[in-house]
């Protein structure tokens, strides 16, 4: 009887994957979540979530319009003087405020 013919290399490649790609689908299928394996959760109403209670806060005052001369800072007041006075965006709204009111 003789010896049986090994496969020959295309052949052996075709039935063999590589290492990294069998690594891959090893870990993919370690991921796969089972149907039935775990008891579904159940679904809160939406009364059972204290949102009213959570989104609470103390009313406060809106700050003042020149609220950054609280600071007392006579060169922070200079920057932010100089910043509204080149910034036509600004004026635009400032003007369109006033006619507002």
């Amino acid at each position: 009887m003789s010896d049986p013919k090994p496969l020959s290399t295309p052949a052996r490649r075709r039935w063999c994957l590589p290492p990294p790609m069998l690594g891959a689908a090893l870990f993919a299928a370690g991921c796969a979540q089972l149907p039935g394996s775990q008891a579904m959760p159940r679904l809160k109403m939406p009364e059972a979530f204290a949102t009213a209670e959570s989104f609470q806060a103390a009313q406060s005052s809106w700050p003042a319009e020149q609220w950054w001369t609280a600071y007392g800072d006579v060169q922070r007041n200079a920057l932010i003087d100089e910043a509204l006075q080149d910034a036509p965006d600004l004026q635009v709204a400032t003007r369109s405020r006033s006619a507002c009111r």
